[in-house]
């Protein structure tokens, strides 16, 4: 197969990725082979710099763990992390062009993962970097395969705009996403928030605003969720823990409803339909507080406290849920 067909071939499957974001594999590993590569990458960091999306394809199946043994992750230990974080914005940036002979002769990354895993020379663009994200894209290539030539940078800068593209219209697909949810749950009057496969508060309903600023039960810190009951925090960490690790592996989990003591609320994390590539801090769940069923908060104080049956309906009468107008609904205590 000839450079331009391979360059055609990328380009037609990063359209497909648009609409299909079962072709990124594909796609990706296309875009590699195109620029003379064998490994292709995308990574989308959120504002923390932590992984929202990653899309490697192409290294050997155990290269993950190297990413966790040698902190791969961080920019103190991947000089090609650093990289990332000064080359020019829709510009090919490449090893050779921020590391000297002896710097790379010197890293231990190199020595003791790239070379070995045949990971020898990369090259990157950056096509988001800013307090929110930092989204780029690269292709590896071998030791034998060589530095990027002239051939190969073209085909790398023609296919750049393209995989830009592809990368924006997934991300567009799913701001709307998140943004559908939100406004169904707004003609329904629901206190609901929009979490970040971190956990990361990034938006809510104006009934979510209201619940926050009745202050009975939670507030938000550092763009989480945080509970004035030390059982509810316990509670909610302990579903969104796994539900985390669930977005970010692909898999799908169902956490039960969360059952506060410190008012009648029950809370329901679900997850919102969602690919691996997410943008950085985007939405990818969903934190619904309802008022508590009959039953639901005699429960939740029993489970807290130890209390018998009857001391938990108890100690739960003396609280009850309100409207406080026709657009939102707080908790409020009577003593």
């Amino acid at each position: 197969m000839t450079t331009q067909a391979r360059i055609e071939r990328a380009q037609l499957l990063m359209l497909e990725a648009m609409v299909d974001p079962a072709r990124w594999d594909a796609a990706l590993q296309s875009y590699a082979e195109a620029c003379g590569g064998h490994v292709g990458q995308l990574l989308s960091l959120d504002g923390d710099r932590l992984p929202t999306g990653h899309w490697l394809v192409g290294a050997p199946d155990d290269f993950g763990q190297k990413i966790i043994d040698y902190e791969l992750g961080t920019p103190e230990a991947n000089p090609r992390f650093r990289m990332g974080l000064k080359a020019p914005l829709m510009r090919a940036a490449a090893d050779q062009d921020y590391l000297s002979a002896e710097e790379r002769r010197a890293s231990a990354v190199y020595n003791e993962v790239y070379d070995p895993y045949d990971l020898s020379y990369s090259s990157l663009v950056v096509f988001q970097r800013d307090e929110h994200a930092l989204i780029r894209a690269s292709i590896v290539r071998s030791r034998k395969q060589g530095p990027l030539d002239q051939a190969a940078f073209r085909a790398f800068n023609r296919l750049t705009p393209h995989l830009y593209a592809a990368v924006r219209a997934q991300l567009a697909l799913q701001r709307a996403q998140g943004a559908a949810a939100l406004q169904s749950l707004e003609a329904v009057r629901q206190a609901a928030f929009l979490l970040s496969d971190a956990g990361r508060v990034v938006a809510m309903t104006s009934a979510a605003e209201a619940l926050l600023s009745a202050g009975a039960a939670l507030h938000v810190a550092g763009r989480m969720l945080r509970f004035r009951a030390a059982p509810d925090q316990a509670a909610f960490d302990a579903a969104l823990g796994p539900l985390m690790r669930a977005i970010r592996f692909g898999a799908v989990i169902a956490p039960g409803p969360i059952q506060l003591t410190s008012a009648p609320i029950v809370v329901e994390l679900q997850m919102l339909p969602r690919h691996r590539l997410g943008l950085a801090g985007g939405p990818a769940m969903i934190a619904i507080f309802r008022e508590a069923r009959a039953g639901e908060r005699a429960s939740a104080l029993r489970s807290a406290y130890g209390l018998t049956a009857a001391g938990g309906r108890n100690r739960a009468l003396p609280c009850r849920w309100r409207a406080a107008s026709a657009h939102r609904r707080t908790p409020r205590c009577e003593t």
